[in-house]
């Protein structure tokens, strides 16, 4: 399989996913959009501080690109490229958009 047609198969995936996954947790849970995150709820100045918008993607995406080119290889040399790609890929929208969604309606 080439690389194209795995990011091709990747990105719908998780791009339906979002779309169709998070709606549905959204409507069983009752997810309020104007709610407040913990940095505004229990803002001290010390561990809950609000954050730029641009600097939390900044943080989020220098996490995930960071060790994704080292562990990404490792793994799919010792268990194979298809394993990888589905525990990427089924991790990524059950896992973390549960997480996510867990987080946000119970915190």
């Amino acid at each position: 399989m080439s690389g194209i047609l795995m990011m091709v198969i990747a990105i719908v995936v998780l791009g339906g996913a979002y779309l169709l996954y998070g709606r549905y947790l959204q409507n069983k849970w009752g997810i309020d959009p104007n709610a407040k995150t913990p940095a505004y709820e229990m803002e001290d100045g010390v561990d809950y501080v609000p954050a730029d918008t641009n600097v939390v993607f900044g943080h989020q995406f220098a996490s995930i690109a960071g060790a994704g080119p080292i562990n990404g290889p490792i793994q799919a040399a010792i268990f194979g490229w298809l394993p990888v790609l589905l525990w990427i890929l089924i991790g990524g929208v059950f896992f973390e958009l549960f997480r996510l969604c867990i987080y946000v309606r119970f915190s």
